[in-house]
């Protein structure tokens, strides 16, 4: 029981010492934690599209700064950038058009239970194609057919 006393009586002793253990071990373990959560949350986002997707075309919305952008992309820019991906001919192998309204409902799902729904509405994401290569080394003949193109707001290699 002697030895027991010692300790009790070192740690009182030393009570800052032994907070600040306390603080910094908590403060470790909750930041190693959330490393592992936004590891998850980033492996679930990315297998969504992972195995679909090597480009993503990012079409102008009514905030847009690019200076292909004069507002929302209209429906004949639109049509023009389907048109110009059709063009490429074998390059591409898919196309999936993703209106701002689908893009929220797959937002809303991957991030279900977050408090970040709340403050973003369907409006906050743009309307985007995604498009899927034959080889993915082809990703800046698409980029240059597409980049400069009005109603375009950005195009993103998804691969990088």
């Amino acid at each position: 029981m002697n030895g027991f006393n010692a300790v009790r009586g070192g740690l009182r002793r030393n009570a800052t010492m032994t907070i600040a253990l306390v603080v910094s071990v908590a403060v470790s373990l909750t930041l190693f934690g959330t490393a592992l959560l936004m590891r998850a949350q980033v492996d679930r986002m990315k297998g969504y599209w992972y195995d679909k997707i090597e480009v993503s075309i990012f079409l102008c919305g009514p905030n847009s700064l690019a200076y292909t952008c004069t507002g929302a992309v209209t429906d004949a820019q639109r049509e023009a950038v389907a048109a110009k991906l059709k063009k490429l001919g074998e390059t591409v192998q898919e196309t999936y058009y993703e209106s701002s309204a689908e893009a929220y409902v797959r937002f809303k799902e991957q991030f279900k239970g977050s408090p970040i729904i709340s403050s973003i509405g369907p409006e906050a994401l743009p309307e985007s194609f995604r498009v899927k290569l034959d080889d993915p080394k082809h990703f800046d003949k698409v980029a240059k057919a597409v980049q400069s193109m009005r109603g375009v707001e950005s195009v993103q290699d998804q691969r990088k």
